[in-house]
């Protein structure tokens, strides 16, 4: 490994780390100002492992990161209703724990979405392993995600 992509390297896992300090990138995320609304008023944006959220409607200070494998927690995004774009990117580690891999994007794909109260939504990508390229889209998952949590309640 070059000494420049290991400095990158070592660069991006200390920001990770202080935002994993300080709960940046994993607490839920409110985009909106004022009182905390129940979903009924907002969206929600979960994402799948990887995925890493770096700007909401070109602000920068909403970041999440849903983290990779035995890390992996669901991001939350509250979005108020109506047009968004997320700048999305994806962050794993392959290998193992002494020699892990770093495998991310070159830069953040803007994801649309049109927003609806009481939605749930999730980001997803595929990535093409030989071309290097990858692709992020959003699911509407709020069945599934609205039987996930009953059955969770019924299992208390």
């Amino acid at each position: 490994m070059s000494s420049r992509k290991l400095t990158i390297s070592v660069a991006r896992a200390i920001v990770i780390i202080s935002l994993f300090l300080t709960g940046c990138y994993f607490n839920p995320i409110k985009t909106y100002d004022g009182e905390e609304k129940p979903l009924s008023e907002i969206a929600l944006v979960k994402c799948d492992a990887g995925i890493l959220v770096n700007s909401v409607d070109g602000n920068q200070k909403h970041k999440v990161y849903a983290g990779h494998g035995w890390e992996y927690h669901d991001c939350e995004i509250g979005l108020l209703p109506g047009p968004h774009s997320l700048g999305v990117c994806f962050l794993i580690y392959v290998g193992n724990f002494l020699r892990p891999v770093e495998i991310s994007c070159d830069k953040d794909i803007p994801v649309q979405l049109d927003a609806q109260s009481g939605r749930i939504y999730r980001i997803r990508y595929e990535r093409n392993n030989g071309g290097g390229r990858w692709k992020p889209w959003i699911d509407d998952v709020t069945e599934s995600e609205r039987m996930k949590i009953e059955t969770e309640k019924r299992n208390k």
